[in-house]
């Protein structure tokens, strides 16, 4: 085997390893970012549910006080 062929062979080691590398680098980074995401998004719709729960008691507080229901005895 020539110089110029035992130089593709490593060339062609070193782009595969580096392919490998990086396909493995992807991976890492998807679930580092799957991992942050999951609890953002809890986080999230608990804010949100907070909120729309906070709006309905305030609708229900209204209407009880206001023209609704009849609260003293």
């Amino acid at each position: 085997m020539d110089w110029s062929r035992g130089y593709a062979l490593i060339v062609a080691a070193a782009f595969l390893s580096e392919y490998i590398r990086v396909r493995v680098d992807y991976h890492i980074l998807e679930l580092t970012l799957i991992c942050i995401a999951v609890p953002v998004l809890f986080f999230a719709v608990s804010v949100v549910c907070y909120l729309v729960l906070a709006s309905l008691t305030d609708r229900v507080c209204n209407f009880i006080e206001g023209n609704g229901f009849r609260t003293d005895p």
